[in-house]
């Protein structure tokens, strides 16, 4: 999961591929219907993968205490929530 984020969420290189989609989909109210299935991908993958919650709850000291204790050699990630505030 924190592989996911790392590589799709907005701590990845141009914020990521999927949260900048989910960003998107909210700026155009939320469609749901008569929507093309490849326009919105990203907010899909986002919603899936748990979005804005998932991402914080990663952020998270406990979170980060147990893979540092189970995964010691890991690249570290940002202690920095970089969710987009303007996103919503």
């Amino acid at each position: 999961m924190r592989a996911w984020y790392a590589r799709h969420g907005p701590d990845a290189v141009n914020g990521g591929t999927s949260y900048p989609g989910y960003c998107k989909w909210l700026s155009a109210g939320c469609p749901m219907e008569n929507v093309s299935k490849s326009k919105f991908r990203g907010a899909v993958a986002w919603l899936i993968w748990g979005g804005d919650a998932a991402y914080k709850w990663l952020k998270t000291q406990r979170i980060r205490k147990l893979l540092a204790k189970h995964f010691p050699n890991r690249k570290q990630a940002s202690v920095k929530n970089n969710l987009n505030n303007n996103c919503k």
